[in-house]
Order: structure tokens, then sequence, then C-alpha cells
């Protein structure tokens, strides 16, 4: 069953307050890898829109994905 933690709207709202992401921006905010987020693209897992040769990362489909992550864990 996917849940939502109380805190993470305004967690989220706080973080993320942009309608959408580089892979960059999210690895800096998150403190995580360069190839855990394109790993998340190029499987699918994380929706992202190419643009060029630029990814962005609608913040839908980032908070789907952060939420996924967090489900998965707990």
């Amino acid at each position: 069953m996917d849940i939502t933690p109380e805190w993470f709207d305004t967690w989220f709202d706080a973080k993320f307050p942009e309608e959408e992401y580089g892979p960059k921006d999210i690895r800096r905010i998150m403190g995580i890898g360069k190839s855990r987020v394109y790993r998340a693209i190029d499987s699918g897992e994380l929706e992202a829109i190419r643009v060029g040769t630029w990814w962005l990362v609608p913040r839908p489909a980032l908070k789907a994905w952060l939420l996924a992550g967090y489900n998965l864990n707990n």
C-alpha cells in the first residue's frame, strides 16, 4: 500500500518549488549520485522529457518517483 507521510508535501514544496528540474538539480538537492538519476530516467522509473540534449523532469513526476522510493523503503 502506498503511503504519503504527513511531512512529505511540506518538505517537497520547500525543496522543489519549480515546475521542472534537470538531473543536475535533482542530484544537488537530494545529494545523490549522477548515475542514480540517469538510471531512473533510462529505466522509465523517473519520467523525463528530452529537450535537445537536456532532460527535464516535471515536478509531478519527481514527486511520484520520490514517493515510490519512500514506499519501497518503508
